[in-house]
């Protein structure tokens, strides 16, 4: 299999390389559905998977949490 089944991204405000928050990019995932656009490019890390083609986007405390989860660090 040459396609990754998963992977994460981390987006920054000069991330927003896109055409629109509607219309795909042609780097994007064939997959992304036009109501996952907007996920697809939230600020913070985003996870996906292409297997299940789901997306989700982590809010600053859950990517610390798993973060420390990660490397068994106390919070």
């Amino acid at each position: 299999m040459t396609e990754k089944t998963w992977g994460m991204r981390v987006n920054g405000q000069l991330s927003y390389e896109h055409f629109s928050k509607t219309r795909k990019a042609p780097h994007d995932p064939n997959w992304l559905r036009a109501q996952q656009i907007s996920i697809w490019y939230e600020d913070g890390p985003v996870l996906w998977s292409n297997i299940d083609k789901k997306i989700v986007a982590l809010k600053g405390h859950e990517a610390l949490r798993l973060t420390a989860s990660l490397f068994s660090i106390p919070l």
